[in-house]
């Protein structure tokens, strides 16, 4: 896969060098999407366009809060807030001035025109918020009667049968405390995943390192795994599966990024528009829409820090993904916040995760490309709690 015909193909390995430590990608088929408008690269960035507030029925101070999220140098693509399912502002942007020499001064020069010309309609992706529409995915199975989230996961996992994983529940994996081992060669957070051609074997052959439901460890391969209990609980397609029973009621068309061997990988990448987002968001917020459980809804908001594939700060419910990607619900003032930071979706059509170089991917390596961190291995300045504070504050 290439970025664009424009774009010469020595520097897709380059481009992905940065995406092989990523370790959490969070705290990383469908809706096609129109090519960007490529510009000039000297051409001025385009100021934030603003659907406005019609009315509110808080005094949020949300012209400092969009300020704040959407000034040049945050790597913010689009941000939205929902009160009471109506949106109050939602506003996007081009790179701007700052971001743009952010790149020249990494030698990414070339990709400059990938982040003009981004407009409201355009996909963003999920990295690990992928996790959290998992977790939503395997409650629907639960209703349905396919599994249970305390079941053994060698019931599925019919590998693990016969070892000591066999006492890990699902519930184990969606509560990151499984025990099972990182993926190997890397260190970082979640365990370095994204190389691997074949993820789903990678994270199925994870020993036990630690106790089971012990200690929190973040890791990639506790969601993998999910979702491949899922596509044997169900014996369907995973996307397929997802298409259906969630997607579908929403009127999402959403792209899901497979490995090279075509599984697809549940601990992050999903690919949508920003509004198909607030979508999923506000069914949270509904617990569920008849499309999930109430009653799976409710065990997902027992705060703790992390439940289910769900974190919680600042009295809110967050999905989060790395480089910036959140959608937040708040209960207490019927409040949805969407955020993504600048993406360029490669194509319209399937996604293949393939990063490395390696004898696989050939010369060229795909990957979510996103700013700043996953392309210029810098993390945004951009703060949710931050944002939050703003808004909320007279």
């Amino acid at each position: 896969m290439y970025l664009s015909n424009n774009f010469a193909t020595n520097h897709l390995t380059v481009i992905f060098l940065s995406l092989i430590f990523l370790g959490g990608c969070g705290g990383g088929g469908g809706s096609s999407s129109p090519s960007p408008e490529v510009t000039a690269v000297n051409a001025p960035s385009s100021q934030p366009t603003s659907t406005q507030p019609t009315s509110t029925s808080q005094n949020w101070n949300i012209d400092a809060a969009f300020d704040y999220g959407m000034a040049d140098g945050m790597f913010t693509q689009q941000i939205t807030v929902i009160e009471n399912g109506q949106v109050l502002r939602s506003a996007y942007r081009d790179i701007g001035a700052e971001e743009i020499i952010a790149l020249e001064d990494a030698s990414q020069t070339i990709l400059i025109p990938a982040f003009q010309g981004v407009r409201e309609n355009s996909q963003v992706t999920s990295w690990s918020v992928g996790k959290s529409i998992l977790s939503i995915i395997a409650g629907i199975a639960q209703d349905q009667g396919f599994l249970n989230i305390d079941d053994k996961a060698s019931e599925y996992i019919t590998e693990w049968a016969n070892d000591d994983r066999n006492e890990i529940t699902i519930r184990h994996l969606l509560n990151m405390r499984s025990g099972l081992q990182l993926p190997p060669e890397n260190s970082e957070e979640g365990g370095g995943i994204t190389n691997f051609y074949d993820q789903q074997q990678l994270c199925l052959d994870r020993n036990l390192t630690g106790e089971i439901n012990e200690i929190f460890e973040y890791n990639n391969c506790n969601s993998q795994v999910i979702g491949e209990i899922i596509k044997r609980a169900t014996a369907q397609n995973f996307k397929a599966y997802a298409d259906v029973n969630l997607f579908g009621p929403l009127g999402i068309n959403a792209e899901w990024w497979t490995d090279v061997r075509n599984n697809y990988i549940t601990y992050c990448c999903v690919d949508m528009t920003q509004e198909e987002f607030g979508r999923f968001g506000m069914m949270l917020l509904n617990k569920g829409e008849g499309i999930v459980s109430e009653e799976y809804i409710n065990e997902i908001f027992t705060p703790d820090f992390y439940n289910l594939h769900f974190w919680f700060f600042d009295d809110t419910v967050q999905a989060i993904g790395f480089d910036g990607q959140f959608i937040v619900i708040d209960f207490n003032n019927d409040l949805v916040i969407l955020r993504n930071s600048l993406y360029y979706p490669l194509h319209s059509g399937d996604y293949i995760l393939c990063i490395g170089g390696n004898f696989i991917c050939g010369n060229s390596s795909t990957g979510p490309v996103t700013l700043p961190e996953a392309l210029l291995g810098v993390r945004s300045e951009f703060s949710m709690s931050e944002f939050l504070r703003i808004l909320k504050t007279p």
